[in-house]
């Protein structure tokens, strides 16, 4: 294989730095970068104003008040650690602006998405660098990878994370099965006992920004070098961009569906107090969807169905009956069987049982309220 082969899957690795603090950091960061080949589009989101020199506010042509950008300019110490690399810095500050959807700019022609973290997440899978190698080298070729860095102090935040396939997490001597007098170490811990102590708060160690970058670039290099870049893989991946619209049409298509929600509460407070459940409820769902979506890469032809079914199910709201339905059918057990509607459970197991139609929490809640206030006279 040649190089050019190597250069190729390399050009589809980009690092991003979620909400940097240190310049020195940045600069360090750019400058492995540029000696491990991962230079195409290295991407700094919304850096922490300890790290920037001055910025310049403009409207970015959005429909709200959060599309304002802000055009930034790193510190000086940025290009100073970057050494070779101060291109890659000011490749990079020509695209920095603080605004609320910076991390799906950085990531919106992306297909696969990795987290670094010094510990593990909830329903996300959790690899080692060396683990990382062999998901590098498939997904390399079939699209672009992205590297997620987060905050120096406070890691990756929720936000940022919702995005990633896959965690990464570095060992170190530090871990908490492998504290000992012998291994002391600096970062996501506190000493116990004053100075001198060897008692330590078990908590997962933090590497440098620029130490932990280093460690996964040597490795993805290694992961590339020798591979043959043409597999003849030819489909379409989602790109992040691609995965959240889907899971928008999906959470919209799935609120299309909502029974009873135009009902509203008897006062404003309690109008307010249900619409605020409501948005939770929805934000839950939203984070659930794109979970879901983001498990795995998925094929562009493969994901056509969805798209349709989701489009259509909103389309179809428009003209289904299904509040009549479910009130004709509670009316009915009312009734025959009026004790059997006493509580939001009940409501819900027999519409369930009834018409094979389960009812969110949401839903059940706005149904027995109906019951309540139009059934039980």
């Amino acid at each position: 294989m040649t190089n050019n082969c190597s250069d190729l899957l390399l050009d589809n690795v980009r690092f991003v730095l979620c909400q940097p603090q240190g310049a020195q950091n940045i600069g360090a960061v750019a400058r492995i970068c540029q000696n491990f080949g991962i230079t195409k589009n290295f991407a700094i989101v919304n850096p922490d104003a300890e790290a920037l020199d001055e910025c310049d506010t403009h409207d970015m042509g959005g429909k709200n008040h959060h599309d304002i950008g802000i055009e930034c300019r790193l510190k000086p110490e940025a290009k100073k650690f970057a050494v070779h690399a101060a291109w890659m810095i000011e490749e990079a500050e020509q695209k920095i602006t603080h605004m609320s959807h910076g991390i799906e700019d950085a990531l919106k022609d992306v297909t696969f998405v990795v987290a670094t973290t010094a510990r593990s997440r909830e329903n996300i899978p959790f690899l080692t660098p060396k683990e990382l190698k062999e998901v590098i080298k498939k997904e390399a070729r079939r699209g672009k990878v992205a590297i997620l860095f987060g905050n120096e102090a406070r890691g990756l935040s929720n936000e940022e994370l919702k995005y990633a396939n896959v965690c990464v997490s570095i060992p170190t001597a530090g871990h908490p099965e492998e504290i000992t007098k012998k291994y002391r170490y600096t970062g996501g811990s506190e000493t116990r006992g004053g100075k001198g102590s060897s008692s330590v708060n078990a908590t997962p160690v933090s590497l440098n920004l620029s130490h932990a970058a280093a460690i996964l670039a040597y490795e993805i290099h290694d992961a590339l070098s020798n591979v043959n870049a043409d597999v003849g893989f030819t489909s379409h991946l989602l790109t992040v961009e691609e995965r959240k619209r889907l899971a928008n049409d999906l959470t919209n298509a799935r609120r299309a569906l909502d029974i009873f929600k135009e009902e509203k509460g008897e006062s404003e407070e309690e109008e307010e107090e249900e619409e605020g459940e409501y948005v939770l409820h929805e934000e839950k769902e939203a984070k659930a969807i794109l979970a879901v979506l983001s498990a795995g890469p998925i094929a562009s032809k493969n994901a056509t169905p969805l798209f349709f079914m989701a489009r259509r199910l909103q389309a179809l709201k428009k003209l289904d009956a299904i509040d009549e339905l479910v009130k004709d059918f509670l009316e009915t057990k009312m009734a025959s069987k009026p004790s059997e509607l006493n509580s939001e459970k009940s409501v819900a197991d027999i519409t369930r049982d009834g018409l094979n139609i389960s009812l969110t929490k949401s839903e059940a809640k706005r149904v027995f309220k109906y019951v309540q206030k139009n059934l039980m006279k």
